[in-house]
């Protein structure tokens, strides 16, 4: 079940209290659809009006199915016209990310209407985006109004129209959920509106309403007035309200083209030339040109132009070893001279000579030492810890010199010492007799010739105190020095500590009562759990009557629950020819899977996988250049002809195949032969030519290459005339008495007026009929007006026109609609994450949102779901007396005392570091100061370390501060970590504090040793 009964009718009655009624006085009424059929992927159904059904289809990118009837249905109760309560769809949004859903109706209606139920809940809130913009007819709460076409469901319930004629509306999902129900239906307008004027128009355009009283647009410059002036093209609202009070809400489509200015920027080389406006330009300077949009606005294009020298270079560069130097895509690492033809800074001709002089590069390493607490000064550095330091220098030649340097810190040894004496005593501390409590100190030099302290604390023990705390069941009794005591209260006694002065001990006795115990137990359906000898395999509360830990009377009370078996659902999408892992099934194919696991309480879980899988896109790319020019394609220089493929990562994550198909045009030239009588003259290239001899045009092919016209021109007593004609496709040309089809050249002798011979020369060009092709793309939502026919959605287009040769043509228009997407960035990473979309830097683990745009400039919104795992840092303390020490992390043998290192990384792939600090005892007795007993193999017991000369361990007792003996071990081996005091009295962990303990060791000399002193316990 979606929600517990008592939470649906808790929910049903606030919902009912917020709800918005609607003015019941206009009859406002609603055609809904009634469902028949589903299909896994699509919904069809019947919707009644007064002119008749209209059939309405679901369709989606993911499968989903029905309910028999709306969840929550009572919360519409408080809407004048709900639907009927019966079969309607039931949507999870599986798809997540990229998730469509697409509603048509078989003919254009008017304001199509949504009813969403429970849309989210409280703990995973569901965001949709629509295709058209919304208004709100019914609030049931638990929705959040975003935007015009964006909403987020909490547990939501609404009812929502679309004003205006539609065909169709899509619902984008980024958010997978448990289910929602929805449904459409139509709002039939109570009465008629009409809207006039152009709704396609250059700058701007005034559109008039009638049919009401009053009018409230969305947007314009004349927002409650029957007429508004729009400059901006979008999706208008307009909700007009009658004498009756009654409103219809309404909906158009205003497209407005700015009168364009452009400006261009444009460079040529020296001795080049630049066609702009049927000129041809090869002076700097800035042109303009009149000229009309696609659209018939009017458009202002100005050139900038440049006109670029080419020049020559010499270089002298210098490197140092091992550095490259890059030069006319060739890598350098030799001295030598080098010479490249290249293009300068404007693109134009250059020739670059190049001296290369590689210098070399040095390293030295050396190693110091120096005591704890003295300061190295490295080259600015400031050192003070051991390790490996470098310095980058520079030598003689200004090239890196490396100096390596081994430092080793050699510690200087403070040793405490805590000893306590009783009143009237005296301790002799390195030649010094001490009778006075207090803190002493000897300066000494370890072999290294570093300092090297042992601090005493001495302590005057007066008559000592300590205090017992024992607790018994009622009725018995505890016996205290001779004592039999059986009821709680403080007694106390007077002895002799084991230091030989007064000890004063206080008993604390409480007499315990019997205890009852409450155990909580679940078990799977079907098994048993054994209690006190009983086999249970049902829910319920039992009794077992049992003893204490301390012995005293205890019962225990069992309540048992009995889980059911649980079931969960996974939507997930690979990759077409990638595979899926499901519990250790490898899947290819789309559908549902199923498989039964444990749970984390040991039961039966049931998880079903529905998988989709995402195509790999391709498209196709024509490109054009001219010949010895060249096409960039995506980062490759491409000068030839052919087919070229780019592999790419599409917004679903799976490959996205481009192909290029590249024609090379190739650069024209033809030769003319004319001829004229003396006197006349002949028309080139917007010259009369009189003279004859060889002349030269300089002209461009219809694909923009260059065409170069040579013309030969002879004047003789024989009249040569030669005529430029075209013709379209299919026409022909009547020249003397032939009527031509073909291109080519054509003679015809005639006899001038003058008695002088006339040859007639035809040069009859036949110009094909052109197709245009051009490819646009919008967003979803957006709207393209071509030759006067508004289009949404992709597809092919063609108009017919002419050229400027008169030929008729075909526009042929290619339009893709880019949707909206919701992109979201799983990211993991160590201590800090910047990232791109943002430039932001995260230092903790973090879910953001921000609103973005596509790669196509759409709408879109990308989410950042950040992990931040930490560097680590781990310290190894190690004392021992062996010669040798085996490091594990390692697997280093090392036999000097020191501090080392050994770099790894963590599970989640992020830098760690582990230290050791070793201390090598090869003479002398070594008493730690605390020790960690956190039972994580390291420091975890105390014990006393010596070299050679250090025996046994006899005894060693430890003391809370007030006197009370915790634990004794005896014969202990010296210095291994497998023995000695491990943090506990009577099997319970010690708090965190400071304790005193004595020990008496045997030296190999056969001479005996008593040490007394403190540790701290650390955790």
């Amino acid at each position: 079940m979606k929600h517990t009964l008592l939470f649906r009718c808790l929910l049903s009655a606030l919902i009912l209290a917020q709800a918005i009624a609607v003015n019941s006085q206009c009859n406002q009424n609603y055609d809904w659809a009634v469902w028949t059929g589903f299909t896994g992927m699509e919904a069809t159904g019947t919707i009644s009006t007064p002119n008749g059904p209209i059939s309405v289809s679901m369709t989606t990118n993911y499968t989903f199915d029905s309910t028999p009837g709306i969840f929550n249905y009572g919360v519409f109760s408080g809407f004048n016209d709900p639907p009927p309560n019966g079969t309607v769809p039931r949507t999870t949004w599986a798809a997540g990310p990229g998730g469509e859903t697409t509603m048509c109706f078989s003919e254009t209606v008017t304001n199509p209407v949504l009813l969403i139920s429970s849309l989210g809940n409280g703990g995973t809130p569901v965001t949709l985006q629509f295709s058209l913009p919304y208004q709100v007819v019914f609030d049931g709460g638990g929705m959040t109004w975003v935007n015009s076409t964006t909403v987020i469901g909490q547990e939501g319930y609404c009812i929502l129209v679309f004003p205006g004629d539609f065909d169709c509306v899509t619902i984008y999902s980024s958010t997978p959920e448990y289910y929602t129900n929805i449904t459409w239906g139509i709002n039939p307008p109570l009465f008629e509106v009409d809207i006039e004027g152009d709704t396609v128009a250059c700058v701007s355009t005034t559109l008039t309403a009638s049919g009401g009283l009053t009018y409230s647009w969305n947007g314009g410059q004349n927002p409650n007035s029957p007429s508004n002036t729009f400059t901006q093209t979008g999706l208008y609202g307009l909700t007009v309200t009658d004498a009756a009070g009654c409103t219809v809400v309404t909906s158009v489509n205003v497209t407005i083209y700015p009168e364009e200015e452009e400006t261009l920027q444009a460079a040529i080389c020296q001795g080049e030339s630049y066609y702009f406006d049927n000129q041809y330009l090869d002076q700097p300077g800035f042109y303009e040109a009149y000229l009309q949009t696609y659209h018939g606005c009017d458009s202002i294009v100005g050139l900038i132009l440049d006109v670029w020298p080419v020049d020559w270079e010499d270089l002298t560069v210098t490197i140092c070893e091992g550095e490259f130097y890059p030069f006319d895509n060739d890598i350098l690492e030799q001295s030598g001279f080098y010479v490249a033809e290249l293009q300068n800074i404007f693109g134009c001709d250059s020739t670059v000579t190049l001296e290369l002089i590689v210098l070399p590069v040095s390293t030295e390493a050396i190693d110091v030492q120096i005591c704890e607490g003295e300061v190295l000064d490295f080259h600015g550095q400031t050192l003070t810890v051991s390790g490996i330091y470098t310095a980058d220098l520079q030598n003689g030649f200004g090239c890196d010199s490396t100096v390596i340097l081994s430092l080793e810190v050699l510690p200087a040894i403070t040793t405490p010492t805590s000893v306590s004496i009783c009143s009237g005593e005296s301790y002799l501390f390195h030649g010094d007799t001490l009778t006075q409590p207090g803190t002493y100190q000897a300066d000494l030099q370890t072999v290294f010739g570093c300092d090297s302290t042992i601090i005493l604390s001495l302590n005057i023990l007066q008559a000592s105190t300590s205090k017992m705390d024992i607790a018994v069941c009622q009725g018995e009794s505890f016996i205290f020095f001779g004592d039999t005591l059986t009821t709680p209260g403080i007694y106390t006694s007077l002895l002799t500590n084991q230091a030989g002065c007064d000890s004063t001990i206080t008993l604390d006795l409480k007499v315990n009562s019997t205890p009852t115990t409450n155990i909580q137990a679940q078990i799977c359906a079907g098994q048993i759990y054994p209690f006190q000898g009983m086999n249970l395999n049902a829910p319920g509360i039992f009794t077992a009557d049992l003893q204490t830990s301390q012995g005293c009377d205890s019962t225990v009370q069992l309540t048992l629950d009995v889980v059911a078996v649980i079931k969960a659902s996974i939507s997930d999408a690979i990759c077409q020819g990638s595979t899926y892992s499901f519990n250790g099934v490898t899947l290819s194919s789309p559908g549902m899977y199923a498989d039964t696991l444990l749970s984390n309480g040991g039961c039966d879980s049931i998880v079903t996988l529905t998988l989709s899988v995402m195509p790999n896109p391709t498209s196709q790319v024509q490109g054009e250049i001219c010949d010895g020019k060249s096409y960039v394609f995506q980062g490759d220089i491409l000068t030839a002809a052919g087919q070229y493929t780019e592999i790419l990562p599409s917004w679903t994550g799976c490959d996205s195949t481009i192909t290029l198909q590249l024609t090379v045009h190739p650069n024209t030239s033809k030769s003319i032969q004319a001829q004229i009588c003396s006197g006349q003259s002949y028309a080139f290239n917007g010259q009369s030519l009189i003279t004859p001899g060889a002349y030269v045009a300089n002209l461009q092919t219809s694909h923009g290459c260059d065409s170069t016209v040579n013309l030969t021109l002879n004047v003789a007593t024989v009249l040569e005339t030669a005529l430029d004609a075209s013709i379209c496709t299919g026409e022909s040309y009547v020249f003397g008495a032939d009527q031509l089809t073909v291109p080519g050249i054509y003679i015809d002798s005639l006899s001038s007026s003058g008695g002088c011979d006339s040859l007639v020369t035809l040069n009859l060009a036949v110009y094909q009929v052109q197709t245009e092709i051009t490819s646009i793309a919008i967003c979803q939502g957006e709207q393209l007006v071509f030759e006067g026919d508004t289009l949404t959605t992709d597809g092919q287009y063609s108009a017919l026109f002419q050229t400027i040769h008169g030929c008729d043509s075909t526009h042929i228009l290619n339009l893709a609609v880019h949707p909206a997407y919701d992109q979201i960035d799983l990211v993991s990473a160590c201590d800090f994450y910047t990232w791109p979309a943002t430039g932001q830097t995260y230092t903790q683990s973090t879910t953001f949102t921000f609103p973005a745009q596509s790669i196509y400039g759409c709408d879109s919104t990308r989410q950042l779901i950040l992990t931040i795992h930490s560097s680590w840092k781990d310290v190894d303390s190690v004392t021992t007396n062996a010669p040798n020490y085996l490091w594990p992390v390692d697997k280093t043998i090392y036999s000097q005392s020191g501090t080392y290192f050994a770099n790894t990384t963590t599970a989640a792939g992020c830098d760690s570091i582990h230290i050791l600090y070793l201390t090598l005892i090869h003479t002398g007795i070594y008493v730690p100061t605390a020790f960690s007993p956190n039972e994580d193999g390291i420091n975890d017991r105390f014990t006393i370390y010596g070299g050679v000369d250090l025996s046994l361990i006899e005894v060693m007792t430890f003391y809370d501060r007030w006197g009370n003996k915790l634990a004794t071990y005896s014969d202990l081996p010296p210095g291994d970590p497998r023995y000695g005091w491990d943090g506990k009295s009577r099997d319970l962990p010690m708090d965190p504090a400071v304790y005193v303990f004595t020990a008496s060791v045997l030296m190999t000399d056969g001479t005996h040793q008593f040490l007394k002193g403190e540790v701290t316990v650390v955790k």
